[in-house]
């Protein structure tokens, strides 16, 4: 009796936990635009890395683990949130983006960097205007995908 308590006890303060972690998670939340003239325009003010992701979040496989493993986790936004001018590139099934008002301009930047495929993501850094072009998943934790922005804003 005294085991099985102990054994209920356990579980319910694993799951406790298990959705803490997961609540904290959920509180954070990414910050993107589909502007990517704005946030250019403030990058080179401030030298931030522009971060451009082209996908698919509602429709590709890939998009989704990208999302779900890297994108979505804690230590990403936190990073993203403070070194990053985030664009995001929506697209539907037939490559069309879905934030109408800034579709021209995201048709442009698929045809500048030739999106072929989702995920990509284009990483710039404002001061020099070198890129770094990440296609597929590439990427699959938020560490991975940290020290590449890193190494993006330390370009000269």
């Amino acid at each position: 009796m005294k085991r099985s308590r102990f054994l209920l006890v356990a579980l319910l303060s694993f799951a406790g936990l298990f959705t803490t972690a997961f609540a904290d998670e959920a509180k954070a939340k990414l910050n993107t635009t589909p502007d990517y003239n704005t946030a250019f325009a403030e990058a080179k003010k401030d030298g931030k890395v522009v971060m451009i992701l082209f996908t698919g979040s509602d429709w590709c496989p890939p998009c989704k683990m990208l999302h779900k493993f890297v994108l979505d986790k804690k230590e990403f936004i936190d990073f993203s949130n403070d070194n990053l001018h985030f664009v995001l590139v929506d697209i539907n099934r037939a490559f069309a983006p879905k934030a109408k008002d800034f579709s021209a301009q995201q048709i442009a930047l698929m045809e500048k960097y030739k999106v072929d495929g989702v995920p990509t993501i284009v990483l710039i850094n404002p001061k020099n205007e070198k890129t770094d072009i990440l296609g597929g998943l590439m990427t699959k934790t938020p560490e991975e995908l940290i020290k590449k922005i890193e190494a993006i804003q330390k370009a000269e």
